[in-house]
């Protein structure tokens, strides 16, 4: 616990993203979240968050819904059982249907919000109402990357007040996966793409916050903001910087995605440490390219 601590103090990370695979509920081990939490919270990181995090696809579907709290609450309650449950800053609607490049549309984005409220209005009855004092965090469309037609939804749901019924913020999570690519993979013609294709330009108009959770690794190839780099293959060099440029012209500072990235690698490692010889190993070394990010946004 004290090292887990201390590294994350050293990178000044100051949440965890939990994901909840079903199948802990289903063979009731909940303790492999619960004594990870403990560890961390008697360490002292009582200011380090916990985001409850489920994938499931489909949540317009009432079974899909109920599957999704199940999950949610079944952590929830065994951290509250421990008076943990302090730690849990909020929850997250992870991955979603993939769109294979294609942008999503306001019918989509119905659905997906109306899924959304109806899973919130079930977590608070299922826990008192206290997710009416954390966050949501919300993946856009296509694995998180498409946002076409979600403030047309948004308005026409009234979706800004019907969610902070349920929660006291909200904010929604881009991950560079399935993004498409334009025909101008020039720095110029990534950051239009994302305004356009990707819908980046509705997030600007509806005001609401945006937090960039990486790439279909979680994270940041290595070399990635190097010249001339061949990380992201046929998307071209300025994948990543021209992600920054528009984060950084909206004020989009937030981030949360796998801290630790091999250097000079195409392959990311999305954990704190390393399996040799059977035995955990901590990775010391912190990445240039995840450093990079961070640093760029803390500077301002």
């Amino acid at each position: 616990g004290e090292e887990i601590v201390q590294t994350l103090r050293e990178m000044r990370v100051n949440n965890i993203r939990i994901p909840i695979m079903n199948k802990l509920r289903e063979d009731d081990r909940a303790d492999v979240i619960v004594d990870y939490v403990k560890k961390i919270h008697d360490a002292g990181g009582l200011d380090i968050g916990v985001i409850l995090s489920v994938r499931r696809y489909g949540l317009i579907s009432a079974k899909q819904q109920d599957r999704w709290c199940a999950d949610v609450v079944y952590i929830y309650s065994a951290l509250k059982a421990v008076n943990l449950h302090h730690m849990v800053v909020g929850c997250s609607f992870d991955e979603n249907d993939n769109l294979r490049d294609k942008p999503s549309d306001k019918k989509m984005w119905d659905d997906r919000h109306r899924g959304i409220l109806a899973c919130l209005e079930k977590l608070n009855e299922l826990t008192d109402g206290d997710f009416k004092k954390r966050t949501a965090f919300i993946h856009g469309k296509g694995m998180g990357s498409q946002f076409r037609g979600v403030k047309a939804s948004s308005d026409d749901l009234n979706f800004p007040e019907e969610v902070k019924k349920q929660v006291a913020n909200y904010c929604y999570n881009f991950k560079f996966f399935q993004t498409g690519f334009p025909e101008d993979i020039s720095k110029q013609g990534w950051m239009n793409f994302l305004y356009t294709h990707c819908g980046f330009d509705e997030l600007r108009d509806l005001g609401v916050a945006l937090i960039f959770v990486g790439d279909s690794g979680d994270g940041i190839k290595g070399t990635a903001f190097e010249s001339n780099n061949k990380a992201y293959g046929k998307c071209g060099p300025f994948v990543m910087s021209s992600l920054k440029q528009v984060f950084s012209d909206n004020s989009w500072t937030g981030f949360s995605f796998g801290l630790l990235l091999e250097e000079n690698k195409a392959r990311g490692v999305t954990i704190l440490h390393r399996a040799k010889n059977g035995q955990m190993v901590k990775e010391s070394k912190q990445v240039i390219c995840w450093e990079y990010w961070r640093d760029s946004f803390s500077r301002k």
